[in-house]
């Protein structure tokens, strides 16, 4: 998040992430000014960290690695391959039939999950999302695509709003495109 920008400044933008929107997404202050209490300033709004320009490419990816537990980047979407191996007792061509069930399944998962909400059935969208932490768990995703549908059902069941609901999913989602292509290329090249 740059702190100068036009029309809403950094700190208007994460106000209304966070206190507006009750998005928890991570944020990461960006700002040329390396004033004292700048950092303080940002991390209380509510904002993550907080990284001076110029932006070093080492410093962000830092910054990133501190924030993996609260959004699936990077190796976080590897598949548990042991969980795989031992629930396929190693068949590789089971795995193979596995990811090939798993490409198929999870977009008609997240198209049910998307018309619930669509029809604002969030009990529905709550039971599409349980129903497809399976789809995810076989192919030993449960310890990241399992975790983001086991908070967006439980957000479901809560009293969050439609648009809360939609970023998660949206997350969600582009969790399960990178997850897609780590299937492709690990099991199915």
């Amino acid at each position: 998040m740059d702190i100068q920008m036009p029309e809403l400044d950094g700190y208007a933008a994460t106000h209304l992430i966070r206190h507006k929107l009750g998005i928890k997404i991570p944020i990461i202050a960006m700002t040329a000014h390396a004033l004292s209490g700048e950092r303080e300033k940002c991390l209380h709004i509510g904002m993550n960290d907080y990284l001076a320009k110029p932006i070093r490419e080492q410093d962000l990816r830092q910054a990133l690695a501190r924030l993996a537990p609260f959004h699936a980047i990077g190796s976080l979407l590897d598949i548990d391959a042991q969980y795989l191996s031992e629930t396929t007792a190693g068949n590789r061509a089971y795995q193979k039939e596995l990811a090939q069930i798993f490409l198929e399944q999870a977009p008609k998962d997240l198209e049910a999950i998307n018309l619930a909400l669509a029809h604002s059935d969030w009990a529905a969208a709550a039971k599409a999302a349980h129903n497809m932490k399976s789809t995810v768990g076989y192919m030993g995703f449960a310890h990241n695509i399992g975790r983001q549908l086991a908070d967006f059902e439980h957000a479901c069941r809560g009293d969050q709003t439609a648009p809360v609901l939609l970023h998660k999913l949206q997350l969600i989602k582009s969790t399960v495109e990178q997850a897609k292509q780590v299937v492709q290329r690990t099991l199915l090249s």
